[in-house]
């Protein structure tokens, strides 16, 4: 449990946990977010447990963003990584990343 995988120059980082005990993963996922939020400019958090609904919450970011609603959702992750802002994506319950 606890492999971190790297993202856009490091700037962004995905904690990936084991399979089983949602709620656990969630959890600590949350406490993540709790103690480092002072070294982050932008959290986002996606219910991921239905892969077809994160594209929704990608294009409710885009917007609060302030991204062009051309952006698609799958662009959002490399706008961010082209700003100089520190940033953690949650992709909360996903089952597989992949499919996300």
């Amino acid at each position: 449990m606890g492999r971190m995988d790297r993202l856009d120059a490091g700037r962004g980082w995905v904690p990936r946990s084991g399979s089983g005990l949602g709620f656990l993963k969630s959890a600590l996922a949350l406490e993540y977010v709790h103690r480092h939020a002072a070294e982050l400019d932008v959290v986002w958090w996606v219910p991921a447990e239905r892969p077809e609904l994160v594209v929704d919450h990608l294009r409710i970011l885009r917007d609060a963003l302030g991204l062009p609603a051309g952006v698609e959702p799958a662009g959002v992750v490399t706008a961010l990584g082209r700003r100089e802002v520190r940033w953690l994506l949650v992709l909360d319950d996903a089952e597989d990343t992949e499919t996300v």
